[in-house]
């Protein structure tokens, strides 16, 4: 698991949310998903999940392209399954 992120929103496998309401880049509400299938799907489009309202029921999060390279590089596929 990564470590938790000190400042800045929470990204892809930092989200501790078990479901997610996901926004698209166009602010389309793509509903609810759980965290995983979110994370994953945003890495199909080459994109990364970020975390824009944690405190709302679910957590709100948007795919971006800002943490992309970054999360790319680091994100878990073999321990999904």
């Amino acid at each position: 698991m990564a470590p938790p992120v000190k400042s800045g929103p929470r990204y892809n496998e930092m989200i501790t949310a078990p479901k997610v309401r996901v926004i698209d880049d166009e602010g389309e509400n793509l509903g609810i998903l759980y965290t995983r299938e979110a994370i994953e799907q945003a890495f199909e489009l080459g994109l990364a999940l970020v975390e824009v309202s944690p405190n709302a029921d679910p957590a709100k999060v948007t795919r971006s392209r800002s943490r992309c390279a970054s999360a790319a590089a680091n994100f878990p596929t073999s321990s999904w399954v």
